[in-house]
Order: C-alpha cells, then sequence, then structure tokens
C-alpha cells in the first residue's frame, strides 16, 4: 500500500483504504480487504473510483467515506455503504459534497466529518509545508 492508509480490523479480516490501486501485488482500487488467517488480499473488491479517507465496520456493513464518486458498482458522492461479504453498495445514499474524513456510525445514525472552505485551504497550506521540510 501506498500513500495514505486507513484500517478497520474485524476478526479474521483487515480492510484497507487509502490513495493505490495495488495491495500486496493484488490490484485493488483504493480499498481492499486482506484475509489475516491466511494471509492474502480477499476477491472482495468494490473498486472505488477515488481515495478512501475515513473508513467505519457496523455489522456487516463497512462505511467508507472520501473523494469518490463511484463504489461497489453504483455511483455514491464521497460516502457508502459497503456490504461486507458481496462488496456491491447498499441503497443508502447520502450524496456528501465535500470529501469525508471521518465516520462515526451510531445506532441508526452516521457522522462524518468534512473540511470545507477555509479548513480545506489551510490543510493545503500545512501540507505543503510538511513537503518542503521533508528530506
Amino acid at each position: 500500500v501506498s500513500q495514505s492508509r486507513y484500517d478497520v480490523n474485524s476478526g479474521d479480516s483487515i480492510y484497507v483504504g487509502g490513495s493505490y490501486n495495488n495491495v500486496a501485488g493484488v490490484t485493488r482500487n483504493y480499498i481492499g480487504k486482506y484475509d489475516a488467517n491466511f494471509g492474502y488480499m480477499s476477491p472482495w473488491n468494490p473498486n472505488a473510483n477515488n481515495q478512501i479517507l475515513g473508513m467505519a465496520l457496523m455489522g456487516d456493513k463497512i462505511y467508507l467515506g472520501g473523494s469518490f464518486g463511484s463504489i461497489g458498482g453504483k455511483a455514491r458522492n464521497r460516502l457508502a455503504s459497503v456490504d461486507t461479504l458481496t462488496a456491491a453498495a447498499t441503497n443508502w445514499n447520502p450524496n456528501v459534497n465535500s470529501n469525508v474524513w471521518g465516520i462515526l456510525p451510531i445506532g441508526d445514525k452516521v457522522y462524518v466529518s468534512v473540511l470545507r472552505g477555509r479548513e480545506r485551504e489551510r490543510r493545503r497550506e500545512r501540507e505543503n509545508v510538511l513537503k518542503r521540510k521533508s528530506p
């Protein structure tokens, strides 16, 4: 996995999201599931079209946030719920208009964090300063 990485552990499975197109030699676009028992990437593949920035597991669904516009075979703007067995997007479609960085499902509600306007600019400025300071 290159770039950023976000992990969610669920017993025998580790869900890995971020900014990549390959995990352990297997093509996976931004999201994959690693089988911890057998040590390989699972065939599970929701095939996001852009990066995953946040994840939360709840029951048989994984909530995914990021900058994607499609995932699990359906159009989903930046926030989606995906079946942990089939990798298909569920019918839930909140259609968010800003990148989702954090997700917290509680009961029948899903709370998300987003960066908007000036906050996003400040984040880019901090990232640029860190890049200039990196060796």
